[in-house]
């Protein structure tokens, strides 16, 4: 997968946002002709799943000609993704098979499948029609259902404005609701399913955020609350699988408890859900590679600002060069010696990475 930030301009504050903040006098984005190149070589280097994101990917002025452009990279023109899947839903298998099918639908109607990352403020036919005829799928961030809870982690946010974006999408386009979880939002997860099936989305996803900073901290705030909705969404989800799916997000240290082994269980055996364990994809290029907007390439967006964490760039030299490069390499290796602090840094391997840097820097500082 490759994720891509086309723009660091975004129209709201999410306090759990790790693209950090940015100067409103200091927006940055790469051209327009090197956004293209960009994609190009992620196509060209057999990327299957490619992510524009921002910021706010559809705040940039000359979007629709990107989006355009864009589709023309794939191998089938077009797109029949929305009906296959929601074919695929009424075969109501459980996780292993659904996700493998999920997987063989997407490939089936052309490489490599684009995504859209939007907070859902910005909206037009233009935007829509360009999506369409890309065959893009979008992921629109949602926190809740209630105003008030969307209020507090999606700072700036305009609730009708982004429920109004989801009815123009989702009659022709794969929309996906992203719901990251926290402890603001976690008691609300339920009613996500109902708000989805009636505003025709295909799918929910229920990620907890990142485990960066005290993993104790972050399991004591929420973690059984999750375990408690997740266990309400199983009881009620049987009314809503003819109509959608779920994404749900375990992370592996659930499973030293009962009650996460429990819910894992039941996800298991639940059909037409994607069931997603948390792991580590910095610096596997099977799993994901992360471009800035300056075109910096990182192994993950959780190392993003650390200039020690770029493995290259590519103004300077291509994909397939900065990947096979020795830089790439002792990256890794220094990556591997950063276990002893996932426990703090909650298995993200490459937070844990720059806080080590920015620990060391300190010290040679004293």
């Amino acid at each position: 997968m490759a994720v891509f930030d086309i723009t660091n301009a975004c129209n709201l504050r999410c306090i759990y946002c790790c693209r950090g903040e940015y100067d409103r006098n200091k927006i940055k984005e790469p051209s327009r002709q090197e956004i293209l190149d960009t994609i190009q070589q992620f196509v060209k280097n057999r990327s299957t799943f490619v992510v524009l994101q921002g910021g706010e990917p559809l705040i940039r002025k000359d979007i629709v000609p990107i989006l355009k452009s864009v589709g023309e990279f794939r191998k089938t023109p077009g797109s029949h993704l929305f009906e296959d899947l929601k074919e695929l839903l009424k075969l109501r298998v459980k996780p292993e098979e659904f996700q493998l099918k999920y997987k063989k639908t997407l490939i089936k109607n052309g490489l490599p499948v684009f995504y859209v990352t939007t907070n859902g403020m910005i909206d037009s036919e233009e935007i829509k029609q360009a999506l369409i005829d890309g065959g893009f799928s979008v992921d629109i961030s949602l926190d809740s259902v209630d105003p008030q809870v969307n209020r507090l982690t999606r700072i700036g946010i305009d609730f009708e404005k982004v429920v109004s974006t989801i009815d123009h999408f989702s009659d022709k386009l794969p929309v996906h609701l992203s719901c990251t979880v926290t402890e603001y939002n976690v008691d609300t997860l339920t009613q996500m399913l109902s708000f989805a099936k009636e505003h025709s989305c295909l799918s929910v996803k229920y990620s907890p955020v990142i485990m960066v900073g005290s993993r104790k901290e972050n399991d004591e705030k929420f973690r059984d609350r999750y375990f408690e909705q997740l266990n309400r969404i199983l009881d009620r989800f049987k009314n809503y699988q003819d109509d959608l799916f779920l994404n749900v997000k375990l992370y592996p240290h659930y499973l030293d408890c009962k009650a996460g082994r429990e819910i894992y269980q039941r996800l298991s055996n639940t059909t037409n859900i994607v069931l997603e364990m948390h792991e580590c994809a910095a610096l596997h290029m099977i799993k994901e590679i992360y471009v800035d907007t300056n075109l910096d390439v990182y192994g993950c967006a959780s190392m993003k600002g650390t200039k020690e964490a770029v493995i290259g760039n590519l103004h300077d030299m291509s994909l397939y060069e900065i990947w096979h490069s020795n830089t790439r390499k002792e990256m890794w290796k220094n990556l591997q010696k950063t276990h002893d602090l996932l426990c703090e840094y909650g298995g993200c391997v490459g937070a844990a990475f720059c806080q080590k840097i920015r620990e060391q820097g300190m010290t040679n500082e004293r």
